[in-house]
């Protein structure tokens, strides 16, 4: 069952404006600005304790990235923040990234999780109830440097993209990152 779907929320619209076609990978939509630097911090201070691990191992699955030389670094004074807090109450929407941006750079950026999803935060297998927080924080991750979602055809079925719209409650698929995953990073951050 295809349940709630990942959102960019704000982030999606921005990137909206800039999306431009990127032949050298496929399944993404199109990428917005990108951020002036290779390495980039954020701030993990704002979740709970029970949270840090999982945007640890989010924040690396793009870190892992050959070649691409961008790295995320956890870093409490970052202005990036990762926090926890009500975004449509259980619905739909299980996470938002919004990218504050200037002309095509990246200046900043605030990752939110919605407060009240079932999350499962641990590193194996979710009930079929549950929403695995290290899934959506990989996907979170690959809006906050600057990629969309992927297209439609590219989020079916073993293999499908990280950066798919949609999450499938109680499953771990968007852990790990997938060809078009790594062709968009390795694409704006050769």
């Amino acid at each position: 069952m295809k349940f709630p779907r990942f959102s960019a929320g704000s982030a999606l619209a921005l990137l909206g404006l800039l999306m431009v076609a990127v032949p050298t990978a496929q399944a993404w939509t199109g990428m917005g600005p990108k951020w002036p630097t290779n390495t980039n911090k954020y701030d993990k201070s704002g979740l709970p304790s029970n949270w840090q691990s999982v945007a640890d191992y989010s924040a690396q699955q793009w870190t892992n990235v050959s070649p691409s030389p961008f790295t995320w670094t956890s870093d409490g004074a970052s202005n990036n923040d990762l926090v926890r807090g009500n975004i449509d109450g259980g619905g739909r929407t299980l996470a938002t990234t919004t990218i504050y941006y200037s002309g095509t750079r990246i200046t900043r950026f605030v990752m939110k999780f919605d407060t009240s999803e079932n999350w499962y935060l641990g590193s194996g297998s979710p009930a079929s109830n549950q929403v695995d927080g290290r899934s959506v924080g990989t996907h979170e991750f690959g809006h906050a440097h600057g990629q969309g979602h992927a297209q439609t055809q590219y989020c079916s079925g073993s293999g499908s993209a990280t950066l798919c719209p949609y999450y499938t409650m109680g499953s771990t698929w968007a852990r790990s990152l997938e060809t078009d995953d790594r062709n968009g990073i390795n694409t704006l951050y050769p």
